[in-house]
């Protein structure tokens, strides 16, 4: 939904960094049993986060969240042209001032984890233009955790209460027709956390061209947070006028299997 207003001659002039972040956990409708009842809930979210200007204090901005009306959040993003005042309406819009957990917690990050130890295939990615802070928002740093932390964490905390189920990872990077696997299990296996058997191997095709990578069977979240650090050191590198980044699509998987109801479902994390 778009509304357009004149601009004020006051209005913040611009200067945009802006990251769009998307879930299939909160927007939409579908009906998911429950206990035996039917429920309604969001399954697409399209979320947009305006990261901090650096660097220029003293310049206003361009795009910017509406302020709340009598209190109440406004899911809409202001951006002024100059000469025209444009809102649009999100599912969620994140401000300069909400860190990764705010995101975490209104993206519905344990619904998202519930859903997925019932069978429910889920997929959260970070898209936008380089510097937008898509890695700041997956990976986090160390002060602040990311999405995945936060997510891994969840998922490990239902494992708990999820009898018979067991936790897998995978994570490559698709960079053109070619697919590097980005695990590097051999410290984790030289230090005993890890087993030949915690390892196997599946394949798919990219065009033509067939491409093999591992699923890595992880008991605790120190293991699995390990091997997704190094994964991400492992990405192709390059540079660009904004910062050092990956040209390819980097591909995290975690996933939950239950052996009792023979089910198997995962969430996705994407980073393009």
């Amino acid at each position: 939904m778009t509304h357009r207003h004149p601009a004020s001659p006051g209005g913040p002039e611009r200067n945009l960094r802006m990251e769009p972040v998307a879930s299939n956990a909160t927007s939409g409708r579908r009906e998911e049993i429950n206990s035996g009842r039917r429920r309604p809930h969001h399954f697409v979210s399209v979320a947009v986060r305006i990261r901090p200007v650096l660097g220029h204090t003293g310049e206003q901005r361009a795009v910017y969240a509406k302020p709340p009306v009598n209190g109440v959040v406004q899911p809409r993003l202001c951006c002024n042209r100059g000469y025209i005042l444009e809102e649009y309406e999100f599912s969620h819009v994140f401000g300069p001032q909400d860190d990764n957990c705010n995101l975490f917690n209104d993206l519905q990050g344990a619904l998202i984890t519930s859903s997925v130890f019932s069978g429910v295939n889920e997929t959260l990615f970070a898209y936008g233009q380089t510097g937008s802070g898509k890695t700041h928002t997956i990976f986090g740093t160390r002060e602040e955790p990311g999405l995945l932390q936060l997510f891994v964490r969840s998922v490990f905390d239902q494992s708990e209460v999820s009898t018979g189920s067991t936790i897998h990872i995978c994570c490559y990077e698709i960079l053109g027709d070619s697919l590097t696997d980005l695990l590097s299990p051999e410290p984790l296996l030289e230090s005993g956390e890890l087993r030949e058997e915690d390892i196997v191997y599946d394949e798919l095709f990219i065009k033509t061209q067939r491409c093999r990578y591992q699923i890595i069977r992880v008991s605790t979240i120190s293991a699995c947070l390990s091997l997704l650090y190094d994964a991400r050191l492992n990405r192709t590198a390059g540079v660009s006028s904004c910062n050092s980044s990956s040209p390819g699509h980097m591909l995290l998987c975690t996933c939950s299997s239950r052996t009792q109801r023979l089910s198997r479902a995962a969430v996705v994390a994407l980073v393009l």
